[in-house]
């Protein structure tokens, strides 16, 4: 295997946290389709989301004292057990009415209703708080294999009972992230939200926001909110049996990511999972606009395609911009999921809007209104200054592409690979092919030192050699081009 999907890598991941993530989304957006219905099978409607959402603006508006829930062991165990003793409560109320009378069982289940929607934001909230501790590429390739499980699991629901699934999940979840944070990878984050919620202002990082930058990703957010619309809506056009091999696209969308990641030998074609989620989005909107079965199914089979490839992008990019730019984690994911919930809701009702005369019309609107958003609201500029949260600043390397300058190309392979600030300085040396006295001259350390953050450097990118070092970087020893690329460099 190559650096990036090493056998250690892909042994370290978080296997537990990657399925409490998967069953926590299953709790908050089973599917799609799902979500228009008044009353579905997955036990989501557009009531359910509501709440959710209003659930994600408690978050949104008190962060510090709430995550004491998230990221706290017993705190957090109480509430998904409180949630599960109240739904299973829930369950008992509309048998029990005839003896409790109609009114105090309907505000019992009222009240559940609302507790069952808070935990499950809770748990959601609580994974997200910790992937985002990963460094970049762990937490990539978490985000896949999470979308696998989601995938997994929702193939499952068509064989089991989501009456089953709901009170497992509020069992299983705080298991395992119990244990997720007692295990040595959830013992030593690369970045710890807690401290965030300890500032004065509720925000850390790396690079400060200046007076006028904004310290949220807004066109992120923006892009991301069309997107889940655009998905909802073109869904509920869809109708049986198309809706229930939904499944079939997120393990497409899976196949391509695992199948771009490993033919990677350096860094992760992030940008390909933003562009092909344009494509598939469109020929979804094609497809429907066929008007036949075969059309419908190809659209909703690229519509979910579609959706994995950019819920991925979009996950791995804001963790990424949580830990280079000051932003409060737990208001951010809270945003997102407020977010979300209420773009799903919109969508679903556009779709009422849109009848059997419109559906060409509106299918043509929204196909250029979806082209015209991802085209304008991504710029080269937005790796550099974390998607509208702050301008760019001089000497910034845009973590996330692999450039012609070898400054830019050691800082994306620094941000990818998890190098602290002084090896990142020692490996732009090492790549302009300077000696160990040099660097040390260079750094004002001593030659051990340097030799000691060189060999944490190829343990790293798990290389051997100065030579393997430099062909990991494209560059060839005593090149011209390495050279002049050398002079140019700061």
């Amino acid at each position: 295997m190559n650096a990036i999907m090493s056998r250690d890598r892909v042994a370290q991941l978080p296997w537990g946290l990657v399925l409490a993530f998967a069953l926590s989304w299953m709790l908050t957006l089973p599917a799609p389709s799902s979500a228009i219905l008044p009353a579905s099978s997955d036990g989501v409607s557009a009531e359910g989301l509501g709440a959710m959402a209003l659930s994600a603006l408690l978050f949104l508006a008190w962060p510090q004292p709430l995550s004491a829930f998230l990221l706290r062991r017993k705190p957090f165990v109480a509430l998904c057990a409180g949630a599960l003793v109240a739904f299973l409560i829930g369950h008992l109320a509309g048998a029990a009415a005839p003896v409790i009378g109609e009114q105090t069982a309907a505000a019992l289940s009222f009240a559940v209703f609302l507790l069952t929607a808070f935990c499950q934001v809770a748990m959601l909230l609580g994974c997200l708080l910790r992937i985002v501790r990963l460094d970049f590429v762990s937490c990539a390739l978490t985000l896949i294999l999470w979308q696998f499980g989601i995938a997994v699991l929702r193939t499952l629901s068509l064989f089991i009972d989501s009456g089953l699934v709901t009170p497992f999940a509020f069992a299983l979840v705080p298991i395992l992230l119990n244990r997720y944070d007692r295990s040595p990878r959830g013992a030593l984050p690369t970045y710890d939200p807690r401290a965030a919620a300890k500032t004065p202002n509720g925000r850390t990082g790396h690079q400060k926001a200046e007076k006028g930058q904004r310290p949220v990703p807004y066109r992120l957010f923006a892009i991301y909110a069309l997107v889940v619309f655009a998905i909802y809506l073109l869904h509920s056009l869809a109708g049986e049996p198309f809706v229930s091999f939904f499944f079939i696209g997120e393990f497409i969308a899976v196949a391509l990511m695992l199948v771009a990641v490993a033919a990677s030998k350096r860094f992760l074609p992030i940008q390909m999972l933003y562009r092909s989620s344009l494509v598939f989005l469109e020929l979804s909107v094609v497809g429907f606009a066929l008007l036949n079965p075969i059309g419908s199914w190809l659209a909703v089979t690229a519509l979910d395609v579609s959706y994995v490839l950019f819920a991925t992008f979009f996950f791995t990019i804001l963790c990424n911009v949580l830990q280079r730019v000051e932003a409060n984690p737990i208001r951010m994911f809270a945003l997102e999921c407020a977010i979300e919930y209420s773009a799903a809701i919109a969508g679903a009702l556009a779709s009422r809007l849109v009848t059997h005369e419109t559906l060409t019309v509106s299918l043509v609107l929204l196909a250029a209104v979806i082209a015209l958003a991802f085209v304008l609201f991504s710029t080269d500029d937005d790796y550099r200054s974390g998607w509208g949260t702050a301008k760019p600043t001089r000497g910034y390397m845009d973590p996330l592409r692999y450039l012609e300058n070898l400054a830019d190309a050691c800082a994306s392979i620094s941000m990818q690979y998890s190098l602290s600030r002084r090896e990142s300085d020692v490996l732009l040396l090492l790549a302009q092919q300077k000696t160990v006295p040099q660097i040390a001259d260079e750094l004002f350390v001593s030659q051990a030192t340097v030799k000691s953050h060189t060999n944490s450097i190829y343990k790293k990118l798990q290389v051997h050699s100065r030579k393997e070092l430099l062909a990991f970087i494209d560059i060839k020893p005593g090149s011209e081009r390495a050279s002049e690329t050398a002079q140019r460099s700061p």
